[in-house]
Formats: structure tokens, sequence, C-alpha cells
């Protein structure tokens, strides 16, 4: 970053501040007399400088709060449920019932080992869903992930992976851990030896 000798600062005179109003005030008064001696060759303009231009008629705002209320208010239209609407909500209700007593059902099949092995029977089911159902937490999750050979995550991310997935891996690594650009340069293993060590 680049360092100067000098330091500028704005420079304001002295009791600047304290007579800014007065100033201000003074400025104004002068303009209003500039004006007035300008007016004077328009004798018209000058005689009516100071009168109220705009009038509003008597009782105006007494009156408006009634006219507007009074072009506003409607009659408000009055809706019966018709037993047809009615009969359309009893039917939406029996669907949604129907759906909740047979979500219920399924999770509580779900939960019995026996429910896989009626499917299996009936339909033709692949052997990875057969095996998943081998896994019953995450440590023997975990311990199958491990037994994988590298040739079989290859082939998984390859045919699964996707650029979020790239995005997530690269947000996950901090900048500052990598090698520079000019390790890179100087050794073509740089990053296969960047990714052994983490």
């Amino acid at each position: 970053m680049l360092q100067t000798s000098e330091i500028h600062t704005p420079d304001v005179p002295q009791g600047y501040f304290e007579n800014l109003a007065g100033n201000i005030l003074q400025r104004i008064k002068t303009l209003e007399h500039i004006q007035d001696n300008e007016l004077s060759h328009y004798p018209v303009l000058f005689s009516i400088r100071k009168t109220p231009v705009f009038s509003v008629p008597e009782n105006y705002f007494e009156q408006l709060p009634v006219k507007i209320l009074n072009r506003v208010s409607t009659p408000v239209k009055v809706i019966s449920l018709s037993r047809r609407r009615i009969w359309n909500y009893a039917v939406a209700a029996s669907i949604t019932a129907l759906m909740l007593i047979s979500s219920i059902l399924v999770k509580n099949n779900a939960s019995h080992p026996d429910a896989l092995n009626q499917v299996s029977s009936n339909i033709q089911v692949p052997a990875y869903i057969h095996d998943a159902n081998s896994y019953k937490n995450e440590q023997q999750i975990n311990d199958a992930i491990t037994k994988l050979s590298d040739e079989d995550i290859i082939k998984y991310l390859e045919a699964t992976g996707n650029d979020e997935d790239n995005d997530a891996v690269a947000s996950s690594v901090k900048e500052n851990e990598l090698p520079s650009p000019a390790d890179y340069l100087a050794n073509d293993k740089t990053l296969d030896t960047f990714l052994n060590q983490n």
C-alpha cells in the first residue's frame, strides 16, 4: 500500500459552523431584496407577490371524510355455502383422511422385516436393494463404504457426479491451505501430494 508523507484534511474557516445559520439567513434576505427589486419592474406581479393563490371551498375538510365514505362504501355480497360446495369439501376431507391412513399403514409395515421379503417374492428387485436392508445403523454403513474399491467409487462418481458436487468439495477446502500457483509450476505432482496429505 502506498503511503504519502502529507495528510490533506479539508480546511474550514474559523467559526464556520457557529455562524452558519446567520450566514444562510443573510443570503435568503439578500435574495428576497433582489427579487423585490426585479418585481418592481412588473407591477402586476409585485402587487400579488404575497397573496395566497390557492383556496378551497368553505368547510371542505370537515365534509371530506363523509364524501369519501359515501363513494367507497358498497354493499357487501354475502356468499352462502351451497350443498354442492359442502359436498366438495367433504370429498376433499375424505381423500386427505384416506392418504393419512395409507401412509400410517405403509410406515408400520415397513418397520417389519417380513415386509421386504413379501415384496421381493412378488416383484423382481435388484440385489443392491436386498443388500441395503442388511445395514441397520450408521456404523455398518461406514464400514461398508470403507470396503469399497477405488474403481467402484470412481464409477459411482462418474455416473452421478455433477457441478454441485464439485462446488461442495471446493467449498470444504480452505483456500489458504492450498498450494500456491508457483508450486504447481515447479512440481506437477503437487496436487497429488496435497490430496494424499489430506
